[in-house]
């Protein structure tokens, strides 16, 4: 059969006799009809339940169903498939777990009781991000002319957040002109635990204090991230050198740069200015230091 239709099976009587002689009846009309209904439709896949996109987790589970014209829902049949790895049989609900950060594609498609299969499969695309965190790590104390280590750490729960993405580093304002606009230091590609470090000249720049930021723009699965610092930069001589330290795990000591301001209302040329400095915070660490020169300035801060 390749259409709808009805098959009608005649049958004489006499066609058949028994031992005894006994002969079949003829066929009748409540007895020798089929109807029979060609089935060339394929059946529809829906998926009814998914993960959130994007999501943060990296398992994710499907609950899907199918329809047809003849083949009830129940006894469809179904194949699943992830990120084009090839269809496999699967039943509702599907669920995978373990998946890495990034984009990933579920499919699925029914089959009916007579073997149509579903040519367009229901489809479903998700990303699983994970969350980064970027600290500033580098220099924050040079000399006028010198160079500096312009350093962060890219730091995620996803080990394929972390190696060869790129960091970006600017100050608040431009160091060779003194314009309040952003002004971009270049970029470094972080190694396999996450350290991006650049090199950058301070030839031409004006002294001064910027904040100096590293950033993260993300990629598909790591989320964004940045970090900002203080800057400070000194002619050669000038008290420059002050400064504290922290330590994190995994990057060692990093220096904290401070300026010392003084305004004296008694000094109006020469001045001079020394004696000792100490900064406590809460307990926690405490630095002293010695003040040595002192600069007056027409503002009347040193």
């Amino acid at each position: 059969m390749s259409t709808d239709g009805t098959v009608v099976a005649s049958i004489p009587a006499d066609a058949a006799i028994d031992a005894a002689g006994n002969g079949n009846t003829a066929s009748t009309s409540t007895d020798d009809t089929v109807t029979f209904v060609f089935d060339d439709v394929p059946p529809d896949t829906s998926i009814d339940s998914k993960p959130p996109n994007p999501s943060s987790s990296t398992d994710a589970s499907f609950g899907f169903s199918g329809t047809d014209n003849i083949t009830p829902p129940d006894a469809l049949t179904f194949e699943c498939q992830l990120d084009g790895g090839g269809f496999s049989a699967c039943s509702t609900p599907k669920s995978y777990s373990g998946l890495i950060v990034g984009s990933h594609t579920f499919e699925v498609r029914a089959t009916d009781a007579v073997g149509n299969v579903d040519p367009t499969p229901a489809s479903y695309t998700w990303v699983i991000s994970a969350t980064t965190s970027l600290l500033y790590n580098g220099d924050q104390i040079v000399n006028v002319g010198n160079s500096f280590s312009a350093a962060a750490k890219l730091s995620s729960s996803a080990s394929s957040c972390v190696s060869s993405r790129t960091i970006s580093f600017s100050l608040d304002a431009d160091p060779t002109g003194g314009s309040t606009v952003p002004y971009p230091l270049g970029t470094a590609t972080t190694n396999a635990s996450g350290q991006a470090t650049r090199s950058v000249s301070t030839s031409g720049w004006q002294e001064g204090i910027y904040e100096i930021t590293a950033s993260f723009a993300g990629t598909t699965g790591c989320d964004p991230s940045s970090d900002d610092a203080t800057l400070t930069v000194a002619n050669p001589g000038n008290s420059a050198t002050g400064g504290g330290w922290y330590t994190l795990p995994g990057s060692g000591r990093v220096n904290v740069g401070f300026n010392v301001r003084k305004v004296d209302t008694k000094c109006r040329t020469s001045c001079a200015y020394k004696g000792q400095l100490l900064l406590i915070n809460n307990g926690k660490w405490r630095l002293k230091g010695t003040l040595d020169t002192y600069a007056k300035l027409s503002t009347g801060e040193g």
